[in-house]
């Protein structure tokens, strides 16, 4: 019974791994349409530290914590990140004249 469980968890975590570009493709634009709505664009701001810990524990989860700074070799996607994210990023609204 719990090699079966096991080899089922494994299968959906195998699909997880594979699907995870989309779903969070879909999760994008399931963000853009409901951001629409006025209750939920009023409260964004509540959810967006939260749900964005959700997204980041789910695609670090299975990162062997050895492999963790590998990314960092690769000097050209390092530093158009951090560009995009901190440089190119709009400041924040109490930063704005």
């Amino acid at each position: 019974m719990f090699l079966l469980l096991k080899e089922r968890d494994q299968s959906f975590t195998t699909f997880l791994e594979k699907a995870q570009s989309f779903l969070m493709l879909a999760a994008v634009l399931v963000g853009l349409v409901l951001g629409k709505a006025p209750a939920v664009a009023q409260n964004a701001a509540f959810f967006i530290k939260p749900l964005l810990m959700l997204m980041l524990t789910g695609v670090f989860l299975h990162v062997p914590l050895w492999d963790f700074g590998r990314p960092f070799q690769f000097r050209g996607v390092t530093s158009a990140n951090l560009v995009i994210n901190f440089a190119w990023a709009l400041p924040p609204p109490a930063l704005r004249h």
